[in-house]
């Protein structure tokens, strides 16, 4: 308790030595610069938050676009394998030939 009443008066009497000191307009000047610094701070960091945010969703959505090309790619090399199973047996495809000259 004692160190909190004793740093509050030194405070109150610091500041009451700095009022005696400075002028009113000196005083406005130098709550305007530490009110600008201030704003220019919490400026930085939510820009900086911001930007790390769109970094990330840009990076989920890259990986989004890989994964659908990767399904894409999977998809169209398991409908080729279909469709080489099916001409396989198919008499109009480009085996008949093939079958027909065994056959003879």
């Amino acid at each position: 308790m004692e160190r909190t009443v004793t740093g509050v008066s030194y405070g109150v009497s610091g500041t009451t030595a700095l009022g005696g000191v400075l002028s009113t307009n000196d005083m406005a000047l130098i709550i305007g610069i530490v009110f600008t610094v201030l704003t220019f701070v919490i400026s930085w960091l939510y820009h900086r938050r911001r930007e790390r945010r769109e970094l990330e969703q840009h990076e989920w959505s890259r990986q989004q676009h890989q994964l659908h090309m990767q399904l894409l790619r999977d998809r169209g090399s398991r409908f080729d394998q279909l469709v080489d199973q099916l001409r396989v047996g198919d008499p109009a495809g480009p085996d008949r030939h093939r079958g027909g000259e065994e056959a003879r």
